[in-house]
This record gives structure tokens, C-alpha cells and sequence, in this order.
């Protein structure tokens, strides 16, 4: 990595460590003063679970307590270190990538209210957003940097796994939102089986899909049974949300034969429900202990909705679709977005009779602002950008069926960058979806995952439109001319039956160009052939492997794994010259060659006069040229190398091309 990149990088991870010091010293340590958070700070207190909020979070707790002791603080940190760390692994891969260094602002999306704010929140729904966000991250990270070592692309898919895991056991549905990344990931895995027949890909593809979404379910029905007693696990957690809805169906078509009577309590009729729904059309929670029913006779709850479905379509649609308009267009609400008041309230909660939240510190059982956090709460709070659910909802929607699309009908536009897009997009989409028809409130925490997974679907799509028409680019530019394809021919024949030679090799082009060529062309005779090129194509076969690469003082490869190195027009291109030279002698083994061609000072004026007044070679390659060599200049250079590498020489060297071109063989003994 050159020094200028890990400056970059450096300047990154600080400005990320710091931006966590600072949100962790504003909200320490962090808002919990709800049902749901003190509900499980119990739980993880009392190392006893039910389940009713999934387990996995107090578990996580109870062992955080016993390693680093006991923190309100953790959810906080979690969220703050998710978040950060993986706008820290976009950043620095759209860098590593593309060399851009205005990618740095980046950063300007902790500016927008509702990541900024919902992180000081220990809700769950925050906490799983936060963890969807630092796995597509990672995800992404990996398909902008490649990386030839193989425990650090084994680390990141570790990595990946893990949180991935966290997220799908951290909320209960949140199996809707992780199940389309898996799209991506099957993709992967078959696209090494090289299947060409289009029906056996989908039956395939299908086949794991289904075996996938089996497993995920069985992961999260199982799970619990791990830290739980079978008879103590809670059950009906979604009771309400079905009651609401039964209850929807049944209002908007006045059928009082959907509920069975003996749900009803002594005395209560559908009246009472019709006054209680209409009361609360979009608020579930309202059912979960109503006087209104007897809940012990509710043993058949999903069967009774699925009817209520069938019989009723219609007016379920209806419903869904009013509840989805309005989940969708809400904006941030009082929990994302909390005031100051609401950040410092301390509640005293029934249920918590044992007072066990005194087993904290006095300042970790509430936020107690200081003046000074005070004003710096409320400057942000009124500057940041709070952003409407429906933005986040469109842009899904957008780009789910604008990749869509291109996947469908134009195959020669797919890859990698493609599939991860659409997943995305499919995941905020499905996400949206499933809290439209589900959700028990109208609440923006439902809502939370949405926005962050469709920036980096955002981020991923733009990504892919500008590769594409880079890509173009580089195919008009690369239309060579006759005379600069000729050349290249030239080139590549001139160092072709030395490389024969060495039957079966193990070669690396340097400055493999766009197309490879030369590799193509020696396939049947060598072993093994990797190209590097920052114009690369990506090549990945039995024999051959291809990658975009710009050159550095270091190169991506082990010692001696290689029998011949080609350098074919490049080191005139190179502003370090003698370092690139010394790594191909280093990756070299022992017996093997360097071969190397470049233009001599004598074709300097001769390329310069067909490039620049007849325009019959590529002016922008001859103005690239950082240097022209005579055998001298050659000489010199290895006899530097050989103080590095003893038994380095030069084996042959010819002129060639009327005197315009060197041919260099330099052999490492």
C-alpha cells in the first residue's frame, strides 16, 4: 500500500475513533428509559429469559457484564461502533478503489438526524439496523478491494457471518430483511460451477435459496431453546399484531363471525371490538391485554386469520395498504429523534419491584446532560437533516426495480457490484413491506432499517452506472489503431517462445492490458497466468486469473511464486521503476526470468511526431511516458537489483523494432 493511501486510511480510522468518543460523550449513556429496554435490562440482570424480546440481546448483556462488568452503556456503544466502522469501511474502500479522496465526505451521513439520533436509542430495531449496516458494508468493502491474502478475505466472510447472525437473532422478523442478501451470496457460490444451461442455473438456484430460507428459519425458531427452558420460552409474542388485524378485516366488513365467540370476556361483544379498533386503527398493542377477550382461549389465533384472509381479501389488502402508506410516509417520531427532555427522563417501571437498575452507577441510569452537552444536544438536533420514511421507500423502490431490470434483460451488464445492488434494494423493499402488513404500531424504529440499507444501495448502484460508463470509456479509448495494434503484436510475439519454453510456467503479466491478450494467447501452454493491470478485465478460469491493480512499490504476491514475469511497455509508464523491477525478481523463483520490453531513446521523437501530428498512435500513452532505455539504463538498474538479489543478471538483451524497442531477458539464478 503506498504511503499516501495509508495516510488516507490513518486519517479515516481517526476521524471515525473520533466521531464515536464524541456521540458516546454527548448521550452517555444512551436512552433506555422504555418497556422494551428495561424489560430486557432485567432479563440480562437476572440471567432469566422468556424470549418475549429476543434473547440473544440479554444474553449478549449478561456476558458483557461479566467480562467488562456492569454498563448501561453497551447498546450505546454497540450502535456507535457499527455505524462508524462501517462508513469507515465504505470510505476506504471507494478509496483504495478509485483514489478519489473526496469520498472522505462521506461522513456527512452521520448528519442526517435520523442515523444520528436513533443511536443514542438501545432500542433493538436500532441496534439490528446498525448491524445490517456494518455487514452490507463489509460486504461491499469486499467487492471494491481485493485482496490476494487469502486469511484477510477469509476474516471480512467471518466477519460477515457473524454479524449477520447477531442481526437475524436480534429481532424477531428480522429474517424478511436478511434472506435477499442471500440472493448475492448464491449468486457467488455458482458462479464457479460455470453452468451454462439456463434452466438446470435457476433449478439450482432456487434448490439452495429454499434450503437457505429452511435453515434461517429453523436458526431462529431453535435458538431460544439454547438459553431457555422449553415451558418458560414466551409464546403469542405477535398475539396483538394478529388480533389487530383479525380485528381490521372484521370492522371494515361488519362480520362478527370471524371471532369466535368464546374469545370474547364475560360480557364483551364485537361492539366492543369495533370501538376499540376504530379507536386504534394503526395501534396493535392495544389487544395484547385487553379486557375485551380471554386470552387463554386464543389457542388457534393464526388459523382464525388466515381465514379471515381467505374470506376477506379484499379488505386485508385494503388495510395493509392504508397502514403501509401511512408506515411509509411518517416522519422521524419522538423514539428516532428524542428531545432533550426525553433523553434525561428516569422512569420508574412496575414491574421492576427488586429496583435491580440500582445495580448500576447513578450516572449510567439515566442521560444527565451538562450545559454545555445540553446546547451541543440541541444545535444538532435543529441542524441535522431529518429525512421522511418515504425517501428512503422511493429510493428502495427505484433502484429494486431498476436493477431489476438490468439483471433480466441485459446480461452482459451483470456482476458482482449488480446482484449486491438489487439484494439491497430488495432487502429495504422487503423490509418495507413486512412492517406495512405486520408492524403493530406506527412506529419509525419499525421503519429503521429502510434507510440505511437503501444509502448503501444508493451508494452501490451509483457505484455500478459510473463503472459502466467507465467502462465505456475505456472501450472507445481502447479501440487501438492499426499501427498501435501491430505494435503490441509485435511485442507479445517477440516474448512468446521464450515463455514457451518453459513449459508449464507459472507467469505473471505485468501490465496485462484490457484484454489480456497475451495470457489468452499462452494458456494452452503454462500452468498457471495472473495479470495485473489498473485496466485489468476480471478474469477468473481454471488457468487464468485477472485483477485490477495499480501499481506499487509492493506486489500482491508471495516470493518465488513465479517461473516468468512479463513487463511488455510498462516500465516507461512507471514513476518507480527500479522498486516495481526488484518485486518482479522477488516473486520470481529461482531459474526463472524477467521478461521485459520498452521503447529505446531513440524511437522518443519517432513515437511523439505518429502520436502527436499524425495521430496514428495513442497521444495519451506517449505523453504517459515516463522515461525512455538503452541498454545502458538496463544494465545499470539490475546491476542495483543484484546488490538486493545476488545471481541477477542480464541473460540476453536486443534491440529490436529498427532500434526503437529493447528486448530484455533478465534471469534470476
Amino acid at each position: 500500500m503506498k504511503n499516501n493511501n495509508k495516510i488516507f486510511i490513518l486519517s479515516v480510522i481517526i476521524i471515525s475513533f473520533t466521531a464515536i468518543i464524541f456521540q458516546f460523550w454527548l448521550g452517555f449513556p444512551g436512552y433506555f428509559q422504555n418497556f422494551d429496554n428495561i424489560y430486557i435490562l432485567l432479563e440480562s440482570i437476572n440471567n432469566s429469559y422468556s424470549h418475549w424480546h429476543p434473547v440473544i440481546i440479554g444474553k449478549t448483556l449478561n456476558i458483557l457484564y461479566k467480562i467488562f462488568g456492569m454498563h448501561t452503556y453497551y447498546i450505546f456503544l454497540i450502535n456507535l461502533i457499527c455505524w462508524y466502522s462501517g462508513l469507515a469501511l465504505l470510505i476506504s474502500g471507494l478509496y483504495l478503489k478509485y483514489n478519489k479522496k473526496r469520498v472522505i465526505s462521506l461522513f456527512l451521513l452521520t448528519c442526517i438526524a435520523n442515523i444520528f439520533f436513533q443511536n443514542f436509542t438501545h432500542l433493538k430495531d436500532i441496534t439490528f439496523t446498525m448491524y445490517m449496516w456494518l455487514a452490507y458494508s463489509i460486504i461491499l468493502f469486499q467487492i471494491l478491494v481485493k485482496f490476494n491474502k487469502n486469511w484477510i478475505n477469509i476474516s471480512l466472510k467471518v466477519i460477515t457471518a457473524i454479524v449477520l447472525l447477531f442481526a437475524l437473532l436480534w429481532r424477531h422478523n428480522g429474517i424478511v430483511t436478511i434472506y435477499p442478501i442471500f440472493l448475492y451470496f448464491v449468486y457467488l457460490a455458482l458462479k464457479r460451477f460455470n453452468i451454462t444451461s439456463v434452466k438446470k442455473y435457476l433449478l439450482i438456484y432456487s434448490a439452495v435459496m429454499l434450503i437457505i430460507a429452511i435453515s434461517l428459519v429453523a436458526i431462529v425458531r431453535l435458538h431460544p431453546y439454547i438459553w431457555i427452558e422449553k415451558d418458560k420460552i414466551a409464546r403469542d409474542v405477535s398475539r396483538h399484531t394478529f388480533m389487530h388485524k383479525i380485528a381490521a378485516i372484521s370492522v371494515s366488513e361488519n362480520d362478527n363471525t370471524l371471532i369466535p365467540q368464546n374469545w370474547y370476556a364475560e360480557g364483551k361483544t364485537f361492539n366492543d371490538v369495533m370501538k376499540l379498533f376504530n379507536a386504534n386503527p394503526y395501534f396493535a398493542d392495544v389487544f395484547a391485554n385487553s379486557s375485551i377477550f380471554n386470552y387463554n382461549n386464543m389457542t388457534n389465533l393464526k388459523d382464525i386469520f388466515i381465514k379471515s384472509v381467505i374470506k376477506h381479501p379484499v379488505s386485508f389488502f385494503k388495510h395493509s395498504v392504508d397502514f403501509s402508506f401511512s408506515a411509509w410516509t411518517q416522519g422521524p417520531d419522538w423514539m428516532i429523534i428524542l428531545d432533550r427532555n426525553t433523553l434525561q427522563s428516569r422512569n420508574i417501571h412496575p414491574f421492576d419491584k427488586d429496583m435491580l437498575i440500582s445495580n448500576f452507577k447513578e450516572n449510567e441510569r439515566s442521560v444527565q446532560l451538562s450545559p454545555l452537552r445540553s446546547n451541543i444536544y440541541d444545535f444538532l438536533r435543529k441542524t441535522f437533516i431529518k429525512l421522511n420514511t418515504s425517501v428512503s421507500v422511493i429510493i428502495s423502490i427505484i433502484i429494486f426495480f431498476s436493477s431489476g431490470f438490468i439483471l433480466l434483460l441485459k446480461k452482459s451488464k451483470r456482476n458482482d457490484l449488480l446482484l449486491f445492488t438489487f439484494s439491497t434494494a430488495f432487502s429495504a423493499f422487503a423490509t418495507a413491506i413486512i412492517v406495512g402488513i405486520f408492524s403493530p404500531v406506527l412506529d419509525n424504529r419499525y421503519m429503521s432499517p429502510v434507510l440505511v440499507i437503501a444509502i448503501i444501495s444508493l451508494i452501490a448502484f451509483i457505484i455500478y452506472i459510473l463503472n459502466i460508463k467507465n467502462k465505456n470509456k475505456k472501450e472507445q479509448v481502447m479501440k487501438e489503431t492499426i499501427l498501435d495494434s501491430l505494435l503490441r503484436k509485435l511485442r507479445r510475439n517477440r516474448v512468446k517462445k521464450s515463455i514457451i519454453n518453459y513449459k508449464n510456467c507459472r507467469l505473471l503479466d505485468i501490465g496485462c492490458g484490457w484484454e489480456a491478450k497475451l495470457l489468452k494467447d499462452l494458456e494452452p501452454y503454462i500452468a498457471k497466468g495472473v495479470g495485473i493491470d489498473f485496466k485489468a478485465p476480471m478474469i477468473k478460469s481454471d488457468k487464468i486469473t485477472t485483477f485490477e491493480y495499480i501499481m506499487d512499490k509492493n506486489l500482491p504476491f508471495n516470493d518465488n511464486e513465479f517461473d516468468v514475469v512479463t513487463m511488455l511497455a510498462v516500465l516507461e509508464h512507471i514513476e518507480n521503476p527500479l522498486d516495481i523491477v526488484k518485486e518482479a525478481i522477488r516473486v520470481l523463483g529461482a531459474g526463472g526470468i524477467l521478461l521485459l520490453t520498452v521503447p529505446s531513446k531513440l524511437s522518443k521523437p519517432v513515437l511523439e511526431f505518429l502520436s502527436y501530428k499524425l495521430h496514428i498512435i495513442d497521444e495519451n500513452e506517449i505523453r504517459d511516458h515516463k522515461k525512455y532505455y538503452n541498454k545502458k539504463d538496463l544494465y545499470e538498474m539490475v546491476s542495483d537489483i543484484s546488490k538486493t538479489y545476488s545471481g541477477v543478471r542480464i541473460y540476453s538483451h536486443k534491440y529490436f523494432q529498427l532500434g526503437m524497442n529493447n528486448f530484455c531477458i533478465i534471469k534470476k539464478d
